[in-house]
């Protein structure tokens, strides 16, 4: 029935869904079929700043040897209000009440020693070291907090990645068709290390190469958003008395159910994979009009390892209809775990490998 009015009674309220209400700017606009009936349009600042340094210094140590150094960085920096989609990033509504600030420090550092043996030898040894991470924290951390102490989560938050400090609630469709929604905070970040020696040497009429490269990396990123970690709501489901026929008034109405689910906690996978080559080569001079190229290299792609063991993969190898949906049919684990074992759930075997397929360490390359 409708409510006296079609005003909702103050018992009636949910002070979760007042909360959430927050995270709409105050209207400063009439709506109108010209503007999409909007009622509220800002252009938000948002201020990006960057910087980058790139310094080199060359020494001859003797005139057989020489020595490079290298260093640079890239930053920059998009802080709050950003404005979401509206200016190309994601994971968060375009309200400003709580916005994200994205920074991405990048550097790049080498250092090479070239040494020459007589006059027909050269050796370069070059060390390089990488790193890129996209760091996202939150602006409005107090109205985020007043959300998250009303609407609590089912899972407890001492199981989550973000503890206490995930985002707010997420409500897919939100109460004006955009959904309400942050992504911090969230990080994602990549290392790679690099080792590699080149050997040239002329005699006669060959040039020789031969090298070899070894590299050792890391990757860690957040699978999804810290509002995983939060309840996502999709409507009202009309249960128990039905709704108000008014998102808005779905979302403030204390007692109605909304579809919802929840991640128990974001996993964060961190991977670690090393890289390995050998290349042998000759330029042969066979007439001062025609040279011979020739070389072979090898290359020996290890397959990433997650060291935490939070990753799991489907091998229909492993599939038992017998078992038809049982939640762990078919996943092959980590060698040596047994997560659904654990969790007494049925299904689960062993991968091949931590990295879950067969190494292949016999590939040629021209």
């Amino acid at each position: 029935q409708p409510f006296p009015g079609n005003v909702i009674p103050a018992d009636r309220l949910s002070p979760g869904g007042l909360a959430m209400m927050k995270l709409h700017p105050d209207p400063n606009v009439t709506p109108t079929p010209g503007n999409g009936c909007q009622n509220w349009v800002a252009s938000v600042p948002t201020d990006i700043n960057w910087s980058q340094i790139n310094a080199r210094a060359d020494w001859n140590v003797t005139d057989k040897s020489r020595v490079l150094l290298r260093y640079t960085t890239d930053d920059w920096e998009n802080t709050a209000p950003n404005g979401g989609g509206a200016t190309g990033l994601w994971g968060d509504d375009p309200y400003p009440a709580v916005d994200s600030s994205w920074t991405q420090p990048g550097y790049s550092m080498v250092a090479q020693l070239n040494q020459t043996f007589g006059s027909n030898i050269i050796n370069t040894f070059t060390y390089s070291k990488s790193g890129n991470e996209i760091d996202i924290q939150r602006s409005g951390a107090d109205l985020n907090a007043e959300i998250n102490s009303l609407i609590p989560t089912v899972f407890p938050e001492s199981a989550k990645v973000t503890g206490d400090d995930r985002a707010h609630p997420v409500y897919w469709g939100g109460v004006t068709g955009g959904n309400l929604w942050t992504i911090a905070p969230w990080k994602n970040e990549l290392d790679l290390n690099v080792l590699k020696n080149d050997y040239q040497q002329v005699f006669g009429n060959h040039w020789v190469k031969a090298g070899v490269l070894y590299s050792k990396n890391h990757k860690l990123e957040q699978i999804e958003f810290s509002g995983f970690e939060s309840p996502h709501f999709w409507g009202a489901a009309g249960w128990l008395g039905g709704t108000t026929g008014n998102r808005m008034g779905d979302l403030l109405l204390s007692d109605i159910y909304h579809g919802f689910d929840e991640f128990e906690y974001v996993p964060t996978p961190d991977f670690e994979w090393e890289d390995f080559e050998l290349y042998l080569g000759d330029s042969w001079t066979v007439t001062p009009s025609l040279t011979v190229d020739l070389g072979i290299r090898y290359t020996r792609y290890i397959q990433p390892e997650e060291k935490k063991n939070e990753v799991v993969a489907f091998y229909p190898s492993l599939w038992d209809p017998s078992l038809g949906n049982a939640a762990c049919n078919g996943l092959a684990q980590t060698p040596g775990t047994d997560p659904c074992g654990e969790q007494g759930l049925q299904g689960g075997g062993q991968a091949v490998s931590r990295s879950f397929v067969e190494e292949d360490n016999n590939n040629f390359a021209p």
